[in-house]
């Protein structure tokens, strides 16, 4: 699985891929002119050196680039894969190395013979390949690597990003292990200057889903496919050290092999490639459109040349705009291919089309648009590079059931109970969620569609309002509400209340013997002292016995008995430690 900018394997690729990769500027011949045609492009060296691999001898590590060996112990899956989770073991013997022949794709692979697709090298009269032939079992495990510092020649004139642009194929056996026993590959590009900053990951295991496989017997392989790295100026800029790295390792368990075939690294590839952009996120059940975009990078025209397009999993074809073109597609509402022929392209001719889609409304996870490709009359189609859409919310208008998008993570989630902090989402704006209670946030993400300012969580806490009977069960915690002042938990001598339901109902937090709230630590009736204390009910205080000469007190509230500072047998009993009176 691609990652880099979440939701783009190709981080940011723009609208038409217009870069040239020929040797020599093209000459305009228009009177006027200044001789040089700027669309066509210009002489440029390759960002990495020796990056066609055309300098080195057959059979030799290439030359400006640095092999690594290692062991394969097993994989730890993660999403996105890091170099980390590949648990690289010390060991391993060094099986990359140039391959030299007499054109462009006229070479097969030795294990999947003549009668796969699969040709080398792509460009020129070599390439490399990694971790090479059967002997790349035992798990053995290379690296190809080179670190390089961007300059101006990195720069693609027709968008004005720095690019990094290569082919792969891999080619590995399945042994049909557990994911993280299998043959794989995998790619990486990271930013030393910033701190080894990883810009793009890319890792697949022999036969996993997603992947447009071929099958040779045991063998599974793809054609080439591009891959078109263009960080955002933040994350990579001229001056900075990047390093690339590419990965092929055989089995865990040691019997099965993996390799990956590599050419082409530079801002540009020499010959026929095509990309695509789509949404990084978008919602299940709606529409996406891929733009996609098409290019003859080598020197000389091409003749035959076509894009194939097949919909994603868990998509159908809604339309295709490609003005110009002749085009076969599937029935609206199907799935399949989308075929449009170019026909001749002369060198540094470009073009483009769009493809629209509509998601499964029961998609979930990612849609990976992997399965497109370009290819020409003698020219063997190179697959597009990934763009991979996180299958999410943008906004609160794509979540339903009254459901609100943490945009951070483009999930729609739930509103909170009471009690539970407002939430913190740094790309939410309309309203800001900052951990902090406001009208605005309360209503979008709490059930009760309020919240406490004292501690910034939904639902009023008690002695805060405004309440009423009629909702406080919804905007109280405690799901009580005075009626004497419309704020949230029973004062003193309101009720309701219970022993068990005191902490919660009332604000003091106790409840008296008749059913009502009390102070804390205090009383409403005698029966809530002890020690044969009697309760002064206007204070709420226990009190204990008089001393024989007290004057029998006055308290108003209490009743039974009562208590007019006047002697009766029952207010003595009560209230006088000799329980009687003159």
């Amino acid at each position: 699985m691609a990652s880099g900018r979440p939701g783009s394997v190709t981080r940011g690729v723009l609208g038409l891929l217009v870069a040239a990769a020929v040797s020599a500027c093209a000459v305009d011949s228009t009177p006027g002119s200044s001789g040089v045609d700027e669309r066509v492009g210009e002489a440029r060296g390759a960002a990495f050196g020796n990056g066609n691999f055309e300098t080195g001898t057959a059979g030799s590590a290439p030359p400006s680039w640095t092999v690594g060996t290692k062991l394969n112990p097993g994989v730890t899956i993660q999403t996105p894969q890091t170099k980390a989770g590949l648990n690289l073991g010390g060991g391993g013997i060094p099986l990359t190395y140039t391959l030299n022949a007499a054109s462009p794709e006229s070479q097969p692979d030795p294990n999947l013979g003549a009668g796969a697709s699969f040709r080398w090298p792509k460009f020129g009269n070599k390439c490399a390949v990694v971790n090479d032939t059967t002997s790349g079992k035992n798990q053995n495990v290379n690296s190809l690597s080179q670190t390089m510092t961007i300059g101006a020649a990195d720069v693609d004139p027709s968008d004005g990003k720095i690019h990094v642009r290569f082919v792969v194929a891999p080619v590995l056996e399945n042994p049909n292990h557990a994911q993280a026993e299998q043959p794989y590959f995998f790619v990486q590009l990271t930013n030393v200057t910033k701190g080894n900053a990883v810009l793009y990951q890319d890792f697949n295991f022999s036969a996993q889903a997603g992947v447009p496989w071929k099958t040779s017997g045991a063998v599974y392989y793809t054609d080439w496919q591009l891959v078109d790295i263009s960080p955002d100026a933040a994350e990579l800029a001229q001056g900075d050290q990047v390093t690339l790295e590419i990965i092929g390792g055989g089995c865990s368990l040691g019997g099965h092999w993996g390799r990956v075939y590599v050419d082409g690294i530079g801002t540009t590839v020499p010959g026929l490639f095509v990309s695509s952009t789509g949404p990084d996120v978008a919602p299940a059940g709606t529409d996406i459109t891929y733009n996609l975009s098409y290019k003859n990078g080598a020197a000389t025209s091409a003749a035959g040349v076509k894009v194939d397009f097949n919909t994603p999993p868990n998509t159908t074809f809604v339309s295709v705009d490609a003005p110009g073109l002749t085009c076969t597609a599937p029935a609206t509402g199907s799935a399949g291919l989308v075929s449009c022929t170019v026909g001749d392209l002369a060198a540094a001719d470009f073009g483009g089309f769009q493809v629209t889609v509509h998601i499964a409304a029961a998609a979930t996870g990612t849609i990976v648009n992997g399965n497109y490709n370009i290819s020409g009359t003698a020219i063997s189609p190179l697959l597009g590079a990934k763009v991979t859409t996180i299958l999410g919310c943008l906004a609160d208008a794509d979540c339903s059931g009254g459901n609100w998008c943490q945009e951070s993570i483009h999930t729609c989630k739930a509103k909170l109970a009471n009690g539970t902090v407002i939430p913190s989402d740094p790309p939410h704006s309309n309203p800001t969620l900052a951990s902090d209670c406001t009208v605005a946030a309360a209503t979008l993400v709490c059930v009760s569609s309020v919240c406490d300012v004292s501690d910034d969580k939904c639902g009023y806490l008690n002695g805060t309002g405004p309440c009423s009977g009629a909702n406080a069960a919804v905007v109280c915690r405690s799901a009580a509400c005075d009626p004497d002042d419309g704020k949230c938990g029973y004062d003193i001598d309101n009720g309701p209340c219970t022993a068990a339901n005191a902490a919660v109902v009332c604000r003091s937090g106790a409840c008296g013997a008749n059913g009502l709230c009390m102070p804390s630590g205090g009383c409403n009736t005698d029966a809530d002292c002890t020690g044969g204390m009697w309760c002064h009910e206007s204070i709420h205080t226990c009190t204990a016995k008089l001393a024989n000469g007290t004057v029998i007190p006055s308290d108003p509230p209490h009743s039974n008995p009562t208590l007019a500072s006047d002697c009766t047998a029952a207010a003595a009993t009560l209230v006088c430690a000799s329980s009687v009176c003159d």
